[in-house]
C-alpha cells in the first residue's frame, strides 16, 4: 500500500492515503520483430516481479501493409527571404492525387496500422463475449 494522488488542488496539494487499484493484468500493442518482441519479454518481467501478467495483442505493421501509397516528396517554404526545404511522406490517393501532413484525412502508415490494431481488438473482443 501506499499513496494515490488522485488531484492536484494548487499550493493545497496533499496525497491521499488510499490504496491503489488491484492490477493483475495488462494488455500491449506490439509489432512483429525481434526487437518487438524482446522489448515486450522485457517489460513482462519487470511487471511480474509486480505481480501483474502482461499480455501481448500483436499490432498491425502500417508501413508493411500500406508503405507502398506513400511517396517520399520535398516541399520548400519562404519565410521572408529564407527559404526551408523538408521532405515529407505523401499519402497517393487511388484518384492520383496525393493528400500532405496536416490535411484533413491524412493518416501516416503508422496511424493505419494502430486504427487497424484497434479494430482486430476489439472485433476479438466482440467474438469472445
Amino acid at each position: 500500500s501506499g499513496f494515490w494522488v488522485t488531484e492536484c488542488h494548487g499550493r493545497n496539494a496533499h496525497a491521499e492515503s488510499e490504496e491503489r487499484p488491484n492490477i493483475s493484468a495488462a494488455y500491449v500493442l506490439s509489432l512483429e520483430g525481434d526487437i518487438h518482441e524482446q522489448n515486450y519479454l522485457s517489460r513482462k518481467r519487470y511487471l511480474a516481479r509486480h505481480g501483474i501478467d502482461l499480455h501481448r495483442f500483436p499490432a498491425a505493421n502500417g508501413r508493411e501493409l500500406w508503405g507502398h501509397e506513400y511517396e517520399e516528396t520535398t516541399v520548400t517554404t519562404a519565410h521572408g527571404d529564407k527559404k526551408e526545404s523538408k521532405t515529407i511522406l505523401a499519402w497517393k490517393q487511388k484518384d492520383g492525387s496525393t493528400l500532405l501532413p496536416g490535411k484533413n484525412g491524412y493518416l501516416t502508415p503508422g496511424e493505419r496500422g494502430y486504427l487497424k490494431s484497434m479494430h482486430s481488438l476489439l472485433q476479438s473482443a466482440y467474438n469472445d463475449r
